[in-house]
């Protein structure tokens, strides 16, 4: 149905040999309209030269705040900040602790996405910071789990994902534990969404007050490296000063005409979520995330919709699965229970080791077969540019196939 959206990244269909890319989770293809974008971005930065930023902070971003509002439901587009990436984001809002000299604490999980992992990883090993882990396995109890240790202590810093990269394993009542870690009003609670945003309906508006969410376009929104944003909770509920250390130029727009960035009050921030813009980046991103919501929004794409039609495919290929021998590709082998838990858009299989996983990944890329690994599970994931026939001939192909 939307396949014809994305002839610039895809072969035609009616191949039975044509490359197959089951990898949206991963780097999602760009539909058509962000090539637009891309010179809506060039041509803007000819015409506007220096004015181009009057642009981008007077339309481009506050359109940006306006359409990830509306996909999230969250009340107050403004509260929105836009950065390159989500460790950056994260750092930034993270940083003030920096400020107090006693230790620090961060509660966290064993299956966080890299960037943040390996952060932890580094501040741990200084005597400023200790970090907690808690095992996301097994699924069935780790709301549970989770809910007590954020109960037995006070924490600085509670980091969790929406869904989890490397599983699939949906976390569908996040407002649970969000409403614990926020009991204390000096800790900061983060929630990983890259892997929700774009594929996932979901609501829980009122968490938005004091969680720091945030996901980026790279994978289901569709809009490609560069464009992540973060939101950013209200002022004057929480118990700690949003006044990040790692700051830049642009939260001082308003005050470029000053002679210091100084004052008697201390450094100046910008308003609600302007106090965690950075410093100079290339705004190609939020056009192309602009253009790709616009078109979603033409084609009458909500997240529903979206996930409605991705779960059709989803079941075809369990529906498959299910009366598959082949000694990978089973449901048994299956991380993530597709009946009894809640999964995300792609599906993730354990192979026997990450060297079997790496082989298997490899033999199928050289059959033209696009799928991931990350150590032994393999992860097939699924988007608005595959169809039924799709799904059908992955199977057909993967279930004859020795690897």
């Amino acid at each position: 149905m939307y396949r014809e959206h994305y002839s610039r990244s895809l072969s035609p269909s009616d191949s039975p040999h044509r490359p197959l890319h089951f990898a949206a989770h991963s780097h999602h293809p760009w539909p058509d309209v962000t090539r637009q974008a891309v010179l809506d971005y060039w041509d803007d930065s000819a015409r506007l030269l220096d004015a181009k930023w009057d642009h981008v902070f007077g339309a481009i971003i506050p359109e940006a705040q306006n359409h990830v509002a509306q996909w999230i439901k969250h009340p107050r587009p403004q509260n929105i900040v836009f950065g390159q990436n989500t460790l950056e984001l994260v750092w930034r809002a993270m940083s003030s602790l920096c400020e107090e000299g006693r230790p620090k604490k961060i509660l966290t999980t064993d299956s966080e996405f890299y960037s943040f992992d390996r952060l932890a990883s580094r501040l741990s090993e200084t005597p400023q910071w200790e970090v907690v882990r808690v095992p996301v396995e097994p699924f069935d109890t780790f709301t549970i789990r989770m809910l007590e240790r954020i109960q037995s202590g006070s924490w600085d810093v509670v980091y969790l994902s929406h869904v989890f990269f490397n599983s699939g394993f949906y976390l569908s009542h996040p407002e649970t534990l969000v409403r614990a870690a926020t009991a204390n009003p000096h800790t900061r609670v983060f929630v990983d969404a890259y892997h929700c945003f774009g594929a996932l309906p979901f609501e829980w508006s009122q968490a938005f007050e004091r969680v720091y969410y945030m996901a980026g376009g790279y994978k289901y929104a569709q809009s490609g490296e560069g464009v992540c944003w973060m939101t950013v909770p209200l002022e004057g509920i929480l118990g700690f000063e949003q006044r990040p250390l790692t700051t830049g130029w642009l939260t001082g727009w308003k005050h470029l005409s000053h002679a210091s960035t100084a004052s008697k009050e201390g450094v100046p921030y910008g308003d609600d979520a302007f106090r965690y813009v950075g410093a100079t980046f290339d705004p190609t991103g939020l056009y192309r995330l602009n253009r790709v919501f616009s078109w979603l929004q033409s084609l009458g794409l909500n997240p529903q919709a979206v996930h409605g039609y991705v779960r059709e495919l989803q079941n075809q290929w369990i529906q498959l699965l299910q009366s598959s021998k082949h000694r990978l590709w089973n449901t048994a082998r299956l991380v993530v229970d597709p009946i009894a838990q809640t999964y995300g858009h792609f599906t993730t299989h354990e192979a026997d080791s990450s060297e079997d996983a790496a082989r298997v990944v490899a033999g199928l890329k050289s059959q033209g077969i696009t799928v991931d690994h990350r150590g032994a599970r393999i992860r097939v994931g699924f988007g608005l540019y595959q169809n039924n026939q799709d799904v059908a001939q992955l199977a057909s192909r993967l279930f004859s196939n020795p690897f």
